[in-house]
């Protein structure tokens, strides 16, 4: 395959979008299946509404695989580090949000609040949280626009890495 993609007259980021292009589309389809069958087939009260709910899933499925090509863009790192790279950050994004923990999101925004603007799963979490809370869509849709930029930035930056690796002439 990779014999392949370096043959390709493509650019190498024309091939990474492909990729990510069909994750994206999977992940949807599997987001949504999950959320339908949740909420109409178990019957689990979420709280929320479908169509907020599934926005969020999109979103947050948008930022996972943006991170994850910015990632995975990085050159001379093996497959291993760039996956265990990913988990840590999974795992800490985690931790810091207060998902594992009760009490550290609280105490990240009262020492470092700029940190839980930035952190995908504190943004996620909010989100979902703020559909429960308020009346009003302004934080849900404050998260939301901070996840897509934070999106459009992990891309950008991996177009640019992705730009300046050349293989060798087979």
């Amino acid at each position: 395959v990779g014999m392949r993609k370096s043959l390709s007259s493509r650019s190498r980021f024309a091939l990474v979008m492909g990729d990510f292009a069909a994750a994206y589309t999977l992940h949807i389809v599997a987001n949504t299946a999950l959320v339908v069958y949740l909420k109409y087939i178990l019957k689990i009260n979420l709280g929320i509404d479908f169509l907020p709910m599934l926005l969020i899933a999109f979103v947050g499925t948008l930022i996972a695989l943006s991170l994850g090509v910015l990632t995975g863009s990085i050159p001379k790192l093996s497959d291993n580090t760039k996956m265990g790279i990913n988990v840590a950050l999974s795992l800490v994004t985690s931790f810091l949000s207060g998902l594992m923990v009760g009490g550290v999101k609280q105490s990240i925004e009262r020492v470092a609040p700029i940190l839980n603007r930035l952190n995908p799963a504190t943004l996620i979490s909010d989100a979902l949280y703020s559909l429960n809370v308020y009346d009003t869509y302004n934080v849900f849709f404050n998260r939301l626009a901070i996840m897509g930029g934070m999106s459009l930035v992990f891309f950008i930056i991996a177009f640019f890495i992705t730009r300046r690796e050349k293989y060798d002439s087979i």
